[in-house]
């Protein structure tokens, strides 16, 4: 017998077992995406509010008789680097350096300047410190005398030995969110 109306179910029954199964199919898939698109909004949203929209750099000066302690605040920093100045104790004499933060997604690169140049953190004219996905890191560095024009040509070769260490250093990093 044939069916001339589709709708109708047919007489074993399987017409409409086959829309059936169609209609929950594409009921299934509606659901799925409302459900995957929610959550890329909502993720996206708490990702947003997770960021964080300045940083506060403690810089902490570790010596004899007394600690000195710098507050950096970096509320510009994802357009450009944060600069500030502070005054350091070295050889019994007060030093100013500009301390320069560059942030980028966890990490922060740091170079402290004199009027005699860049100090040095190890061989490097800066220092890396890793922030990761917490935003937040401490670290000790240990800054040392600029090289002279004539020392920047070792590039290569260890300056450890050949600079003599200025001050120690506690850096320590927070978001504000």
């Amino acid at each position: 017998m044939i069916n001339r109306y589709p709708d109708k179910m047919g007489d074993d029954g399987s017409h409409y077992i086959t829309r059936w199964k169609f209609a929950m199919l594409r009921s299934l898939l509606w659901i799925t995406y409302s459900a995957l698109c929610a959550t890329s909004f909502f993720s996206a949203a708490q990702a947003e509010g997770d960021t964080a929209v300045a940083y506060v750099l403690q810089i902490r000066q570790l010596q004899e008789g007394g600690d000195r302690h710098f507050v950096m605040r970096c509320s510009e920093y994802q357009r450009q680097s944060c600069k500030q100045r502070i005054t350091i104790l070295t050889d019994g004499h007060l030093q100013d350096i500009d301390v320069i933060a560059l942030f980028e997604p966890g990490n922060v690169f740091l170079k402290f300047h004199t009027a005699e140049g860049y100090l040095r953190v190890g061989s490097q004219p800066f220092t890396h410190i890793a922030i990761g996905s917490l935003s937040a890191a401490q670290q000790d560095i240990v800054l040392s005398e600029p090289l002279s024009d004539d020392g920047e040509a070792l590039k290569t070769v260890p300056v450890l030995g050949y600079t003599k260490a200025v001050a120690t250093l506690h850096i320590d990093i927070r978001p504000v969110h």
